[in-house]
């Protein structure tokens, strides 16, 4: 009210200015909130499944690595299609093929366990393996454990990324594959 008069004034006073401001705060952080909560729901926090107990036994995969490096054995994976197989050539540093091991391994995606594949390969021919999947399209990850028969530790392990029915691109300094 004004004092010389005693009527309301029109406009925007300083409550109209501190209601809107307060409406505004609460209405943001509603939404953070609710983006909060979402992301603590869908994401345990776990880069590794059980980070702890591999930490503990970083040392036993480096000297893993090393004895792999001294074999000096050399691997070509190929994933032929959607349909499979998965093919794993494994030869020595000579040329020859490496021969009589016992090979598993997963199909999987990055992103997710929701979807993989296990499997068992068997030897071809010489130094060959095969597995029969059918991973269908999308971004794989074929990843192998070779060891001789009898061993508890694989001699020799290998990864490789395919994109499947589709084609891949860099986004961001990160490779992905993109439908055709």
């Amino acid at each position: 009210m004004s004092a010389d008069t005693g009527k309301a004034v029109k406009g925007i006073t300083g409550w109209h200015v501190l209601w809107t401001l307060l409406g505004a705060l609460a209405i943001v952080s509603a939404v953070n909130g609710v983006f909060i909560y979402k992301a603590i729901a869908t994401y345990s926090g776990d880069v590794a499944i059980e980070p702890y107990r591999k930490g503990l036994h970083y040392n036993k995969r480096i000297e893993a690595d090393e004895r792999q490096a001294r074999l000096g054995w050399v691997s070509e994976i190929d994933l032929r299609g959607d349909d499979g197989p998965v093919v794993v050539r494994l030869t020595q540093a000579s040329g020859e093929p490496v021969t009589g091991l016992v090979v598993s391994g997963e199909l999987g995606h990055a992103a997710t366990a929701r979807n993989d594949i296990k499997f068992t390969a068997r030897e071809t021919a010489p130094g060959v393996y095969e597995a029969a999947v059918k991973p269908g399209p999308g971004s794989w990850i074929v990843s192998f454990a070779a060891s001789r028969a009898g061993d508890t530790e694989p001699a020799f392990r290998a990864r490789k990324r395919f994109c499947l029915d589709g084609e891949k691109a860099m986004r961001d300094g990160v490779a992905v594959c993109q439908k055709k």
